[in-house]
């Protein structure tokens, strides 16, 4: 397993905007897996001992406020993170039908398309 990088915690913490109690879970997450799809990624987790759950939630798809733009890629990304069971189970990033190596490039979000 590894340790988040700076793009998964940029998309929780910009998650957490607007959904605050994801924040507290970002520490206690850990990836499981990233899976290049050649027009997308996903990044699976686990968690390490002492995270606290968001049992209020059984199942919710989150997605970040505005257009997710990295360099190299035309038209940017969709980003969805999936909570299943109280617990963060994946994010899922797609490109807009154009081809994504799965490199983390310079990135941000734009509120224009």
């Amino acid at each position: 397993m590894d340790k988040l990088n700076h793009f998964e915690v940029a998309i929780l913490e910009k998650l957490s905007e607007t959904n605050p109690e994801i924040k507290k879970h970002i520490p206690y997450l850990m990836v499981k897996d990233r899976q290049i799809t050649g027009v997308g990624m996903y990044i699976t987790f686990n968690y390490i001992e002492g995270g606290d759950s968001l049992d209020y939630i059984k199942k919710l798809h989150l997605s970040t406020d505005g257009y997710l733009k990295m360099d190299g890629l035309k038209d940017g990304l969709i980003d969805d993170t999936n909570i299943t069971n109280g617990q963060i189970d994946f994010i899922e990033l797609v490109t807009y039908d154009e081809p994504w190596d799965g490199v983390i490039r310079n990135f941000f979000w734009d509120k224009e398309f």
